[in-house]
């Protein structure tokens, strides 16, 4: 009898996991994992856009003058 209590004490619960658990791993690897290479391009796109509109109103004030 003291064996069956040995074996039952032994044999750990069963875990029970949130089915959210596993989505929230792949998530956060694939947050830390991203590509951020895009950056420095929509940084130069948006510098000569500002630098477009700049000259245009620099170039209707002195028209307009």
């Amino acid at each position: 009898m003291a064996r069956e209590e040995a074996a039952e004490r032994a044999v750990p619960a069963p875990r029970r996991i949130s089915p959210s658990t596993g989505t929230a791993t792949k998530a956060a690897a694939r947050h830390i994992s991203r590509d951020y290479s895009y950056v420095p391009g929509e940084l130069k796109r948006i510098a000569i856009t500002v630098g477009i509109i700049i000259a245009g109103l620099i170039g209707t004030a002195i028209a307009l003058r």
